[in-house]
């Protein structure tokens, strides 16, 4: 139709705006207008008239009143039969590598060791002594054989940091034995630092998002959003993980600045966050339900459509 794309042209620095992207992030997607502002980078009036300008109709009442298409997440529920497992050469189990997936994302990270003879890889997990029984939690999913006993890396104490008393926590780890993970490796890391791509994301399943909002995400009760901490990777890979939850798991989402002054976090609408809950709702570690809304309730399982998508390594969930 003539006409139905605007162009913001005062800032070429801001996005192009789209009379079908707003239309499709509104009814499709459940986005608010103010979110669809935020998305643009432009004010919520802006908004607003370009979608009475092209004849939109606003959905009247309270957001959780709303009326909003849920789409359906894509997503492999395990690894098992997926190319992941015929690139590597590993010894580890579907559910071991589902976790690993997860923490390498967040608060773990992936050692090369290399000698004369082979390269081989250890991953690190690290939580603090008051996240100790979550780390016991990630633990519980290796078999011994393949993976270390927790040791204690650091007691707490007490520092001087500018010339003020700080308390330090005490630290936790355990490792991976040495393993073949070139193949996450080559997907994860440029050589100097961890990054994010589109394939990597790919392979992740419910139990890998799980944990991986258990490491980094956190739950804002004012505003029942849940907001993930990215801020260790660029713009550019930020915008990678924001299409995967946009195009993959169909949770609209927008990326924020954060308060520290650097970086950005992933900060999801009030519908995808009660998506994300429901999908992670049976990985959720006891000792972090402080991180979940006041009403959730553990007891729940995932529902999972059991359909011939199933032999094919996916499932549409909820």
């Amino acid at each position: 139709m003539q006409g139905s794309r605007i162009i913001m042209d005062t800032n070429t620095d801001k996005k192009k705006i789209d009379f079908e992207d707003i239309k499709k992030m509104y009814l499709e997607k459940g986005l608010t207008y103010k979110e669809i502002a935020i998305y643009y980078e432009c004010s919520v009036g802006r908004i607003r008239k370009i979608a009475k300008r092209h004849g939109l109709k606003s959905i009247r009442g309270k957001s959780k009143t709303r009326k909003v298409i849920i789409q359906k997440s894509l997503l492999p529920l395990s690894l098992e039969n997926t190319d992941l497992f015929s690139n590597i050469e590993t010894y580890f189990t579907s559910k071991e590598m589902e976790i690993i997936l997860g923490t390498l994302l967040g608060d773990s990270s992936l050692k090369k060791r290399q000698n004369k003879k082979y390269i081989s890889y250890n991953v690190y997990m690290t939580n603090s002594g008051k996240q100790l029984e979550y780390l016991r939690y990630k633990r519980s999913f290796f078999r011994d054989e393949v993976c270390n006993n927790i040791r204690k890396e650091r007691d707490s104490s007490i520092i001087k940091i500018k010339h003020k008393d700080c308390n330090v926590d005490s630290l936790f780890a355990f490792s991976t034995k040495p393993s073949n993970l070139d193949y996450i490796f080559s997907i994860l890391n440029n050589g100097k630092r961890k990054i994010i791509t589109k394939r990597y994301l790919e392979y992740l399943t419910p139990l890998s998002l799980a944990i991986w909002y258990q490491d980094n995400g956190s739950y804002n009760l004012q505003n029942r959003v849940i907001r993930i901490a990215t801020m260790c990777f660029s713009q550019e890979e930020n915008n990678i993980i924001k299409n995967y939850f946009y195009d993959n798991l169909k949770m609209p989402c927008f990326l924020e600045k954060t308060n520290c002054g650097f970086g950005y976090s992933l900060v999801l609408t009030q519908n995808s966050t009660k998506k994300l809950f429901n999908l992670i709702r049976p990985y959720i570690c006891s000792s972090m339900l402080y991180k979940c809304p006041l009403d959730f309730d553990p007891s729940e399982t995932l529902k999972a459509d059991n359909s011939s998508s199933v032999s094919k390594n996916t499932s549409q969930l909820v």
